[in-house]
C-alpha cells in the first residue's frame, strides 16, 4: 500500500509540475494566427467602419467596407498587385496607391509586418508591439486561440477589433452586391 501511496505521489507531482511549467510559457508571437477570414470594428482617424477582413499571407489579403461611409468598397493585395472595386467598378496597380494612413493599408501593413519573424516583442500575457513602416502598433491575441483580437496604431489614430473568425476565404475580386452605404 505504501509502495502505491508513493507512486500515486509521484506521478501527481509530475503531473502538477509537468503542466505548470508549460503553462507558465504563455502566448507566444509564434502562436500567433496570420491567416484568417473575420469581421472588423475599426476606428481611424474619426470614421468608423465594420469591415470584412481575410488573410491568407504576407500581401495576399482583402478588406472590405461592409458598413459606414464607403460600404462596397472593396481592397485587394495578391502579392505582386493590388486592385480596389466598387458597385462593380475596379482599379488594378501593381502597387498600392492607398495613402500611408488610409486604414487599410494600415492594417495589411502592420499584419504583414507582425508575422515577420522575431517583429514582435511581447510586453504581457496576449499583448505584443512592433513596427511597420515607421510607425508603432500593438496586438494583442487569445491566449487559447491565438487569433489577434485587437490592432492599436496610436499615431495613426487607428484601432481594430477583430472577432466572428471563419476560415481562410479571400472573396472575389468584383463584389456580387453594391448598394453604397
Amino acid at each position: 500500500m505504501r509502495r502505491f501511496l508513493a507512486a500515486a505521489l509521484a506521478v501527481a507531482y509530475l503531473l502538477c509540475f509537468s503542466g505548470c511549467a508549460s503553462g507558465r510559457r504563455g502566448l507566444q508571437a509564434g502562436d500567433l494566427d496570420f491567416t484568417f477570414s473575420c469581421k472588423a470594428d475599426i476606428e481611424s482617424g474619426g470614421s468608423r467602419f465594420t469591415c470584412a477582413v481575410s488573410r491568407a499571407g504576407k500581401k495576399n489579403a482583402s478588406v472590405r467596407v461592409l458598413s459606414g461611409g464607403t460600404a462596397g468598397l472593396a481592397f485587394f493585395w495578391n502579392g505582386d498587385g493590388f486592385a480596389q472595386t466598387y458597385c462593380g467598378l475596379s482599379a488594378k496597380s501593381s502597387s498600392c496607391p492607398l495613402p500611408e494612413g488610409s486604414f487599410a493599408r494600415v492594417l495589411v501593413n502592420v499584419l504583414d509586418a507582425a508575422e515577420e519573424p522575431d517583429a514582435l516583442e511581447k510586453t504581457e500575457s496576449g499583448k505584443f508591439s512592433g513596427k511597420a513602416e515607421n510607425m508603432d502598433f500593438t496586438l494583442t491575441a487569445g491566449e487559447k486561440t491565438g487569433l489577434i483580437e485587437t490592432v492599436s496604431v496610436p499615431d495613426w489614430q487607428f484601432t481594430a477589433k477583430l472577432y466572428d473568425y471563419e476560415g481562410t476565404k479571400l472573396p472575389d475580386i468584383l463584389p456580387e452586391n453594391c448598394t453604397p452605404g
